[in-house]
């Protein structure tokens, strides 16, 4: 569904341009004529420095919190920008603990509180806030560093993994016994907690949402057909599907957080209690978030206007199938005449955003193979 901008051009500055899902940010918002980019990167010559669709890149090294976001005010001011979008953990947690002293505060996209923010992004507090709200999860027990968990009361297998961080699956484990629990504790030495869970025979649902006061705006749940590396690892082809029960209980776990911003939460099915599960909350956008703009929602853009007081209905993607351009290429070894498939791939793959922006994925390329080249001699 198209939605009408009454603002008309809008400015829009991302703070944490070093990151690597900023690639999908600027994918989503090409589609939009109506929207110019700003983009702060600690990052001289990151390959999105290339995007035609980048208004401004503007390098500043990294420094600390503070002078981070006088640097922003001073880009805010300098290109009346109408609005600031954190894209990543740190830049949007940055932005909420010191949003109460910023002087450009009404130019901050909508955000959860500092408290809610803390009880979405660590596994450990998350568990607690779900057991307290009633909204089904896995057994778990939370671990201190240095600390051997006592598990008498779980089932092998179970999964272990740290409370914060380990995004792409780094840290988690399957343990099949004690002596792989062990294996875990003296291979990792964390220095947060961690959390052990069982494991729940099923399957993994991914929901994304945009959501204002608690209420979701926009949503997209997608089911993994092919991984980067097992199915502990990021998706890297999926289909987009409806499943209403699964949506009813995320609406139950944003109000409980009066969430405001964009979340990425994983779901397992249990198959034994016929129940889906919270496994964990990405506080921020994440892998492959122009995908669903091809489905028909465009969370970045979405976010922009409804945080400049658009009211939007609420958007959900069409039910298709999506590869990432590494999916691509795990089909291709798998089937070389996939290649030939012109029509789907252009339609179902972000190829299309790189046909139109092709300079930022080249640069990527010869900087890996530079990489390469050194490594060889």
């Amino acid at each position: 569904m198209e939605i009408d901008n009454n603002i008309g051009k809008i400015s829009v500055l991302i703070p944490d341009g070093e990151i690597h899902v900023l690639m999908y940010i600027v994918n989503c918002l090409s589609l939009k004529k109506d929207v110019k980019i700003y983009v702060m990167s600690t990052k001289k010559n990151g390959y999105m420095k290339y995007s035609r669709f980048i208004e401004k890149y503007i390098y500043y090294p990294e420094t600390t919190e503070d002078e981070w976001l006088e640097n922003i005010k001073y880009e805010v001011e300098k290109h009346n920008i109408n609005l600031v979008l954190p894209i990543y953990e740190t830049g949007i947690r940055t932005i909420v603990k010191n949003k109460h002293k910023l002087k450009y505060a009404n130019k901050i996209c909508d955000l959860p509180s500092i408290e809610n923010l803390n009880s979405a992004g660590s596994k450990g507090l998350l568990y607690l806030h779900l057991i307290e709200h009633n909204i089904p999860c896995p057994k778990s027990l939370i671990v201190k560093p240095n600390n051997f968990p006592e598990v008498e009361n779980f089932d092998f297998p179970m999964l272990i993994k740290p409370v914060d961080g380990g995004g792409g699956g780094l840290g988690i484990s399957i343990v099949e016994n004690k002596e792989d629990i062990i294996e875990y504790y003296q291979t990792n030495n964390f220095s947060c907690d961690t959390i052990v869970q069982e494991f729940i025979e099923g399957y993994d649902l991914c929901c994304n949402v945009l959501c204002k006061d608690g209420n979701i705006i926009a949503y997209s749940i997608q089911k993994g057909t092919v991984f980067r590396d097992g199915i502990l690892t990021p998706q890297i082809g999926f289909d987009f599907i409806e499943n209403e029960e699964l949506i009813e209980n995320t609406k139950k776990l944003m109000e409980s957080l009066n969430w405001s911003g964009v979340a990425n939460i994983d779901w397992r099915y249990d198959e034994k209690s016929k129940v889906f599960k919270v496994i964990e909350i990405n506080t921020r956008f994440w892998l492959g978030t122009d995908a669903p703009s091809i489905a028909g929602v465009n969370f970045p853009y979405l976010y922009i206007l409804s945080t400049l007081g658009n009211k939007i209905e609420l958007q959900k993607t069409e039910s298709i199938s999506y590869l990432s351009l590494e999916g691509l290429v795990k089909n291709f070894k798998r089937n070389p005449f996939f290649l030939f498939r012109f029509n789907y791939i252009y339609k179902h793959s972000p190829i299309r955003f790189i046909v139109k922006n092709p300079l930022p994925i080249l640069y990527k390329a010869l900087s890996i193979l530079k990489k390469e080249d050194r490594k060889v001699n």
